[in-house]
């Protein structure tokens, strides 16, 4: 059996990434998980090593977390929703990865804002799902290429109206590093773009 492969010496890697309204982005999470999808199958890797269990423990011990409440959904201490935009992009080996011990949540949050923020200034490109067209202008204009069609509007005026003012003052905090991370996004994103 003879197998092609490509293999590319001088290719250049280009890491981007979307970004999105921590509070819309947390609801359409919740939404997901309420209708028995999941991420079970997703593994954390950090430092190149397997999370264990005992530092991230599952949220639902069935199969699914169907017809999973808002409050449920935001009592579970292990939530990966949790700041998500924050950790994806993070360096977590900075924070020590998802262990416990080692870091005041105080200090890992601030390290994993910090690293985030880091990130987020070395990407030739990030956009921002709620500015689509100004996402499409500077995507176009950072590698020089042209999308066929124009990006589609987003409307997350459905997640507005499941949720209470109580839930959502509360769940404020489950995105708070998120929300500092969206606001610098917001403006560096601002800046770029008047450079273009």
């Amino acid at each position: 059996m003879i197998t092609d492969f490509i293999f590319c010496i001088f290719c250049r890697y280009f890491y981007m990434t979307l970004l999105r309204d921590p509070l819309m982005r947390y609801l359409s999470e919740w939404r997901h998980q309420r209708l028995g999808n999941h991420w079970e199958e997703g593994k954390l890797y950090c430092d190149g090593k397997r999370v264990d269990l005992f530092d991230v423990r599952p949220c639902f011990n069935t199969e699914t977390w169907f017809s999973v409440t808002l409050d449920e959904f935001m009592d579970c201490p292990d939530n990966m929703a949790t700041n998500r935009q924050t950790r994806m992009i993070a360096d977590l080996t900075k924070s020590d990865c998802y262990r416990r011990r080692g870091f005041k949540p105080a200090k890992r949050a601030y390290l994993q804002l910090e690293s985030a923020i880091q990130n987020l200034q070395t990407l030739p490109f990030f956009g921002i799902t709620e500015k689509r067209t100004e996402t499409q202008h500077f995507f176009e204009k950072t590698f020089g290429m042209k999308f066929k069609s124009s990006l589609e509007v987003f409307n997350d005026s459905e997640e507005e109206e499941l949720i209470s003012e109580d839930e959502f003052i509360n769940m404020m905090r489950f995105v708070e590093l998120d929300i500092h991370l969206y606001l610098y996004a917001n403006d560096l994103f601002q800046h770029r773009l008047e450079q273009l």
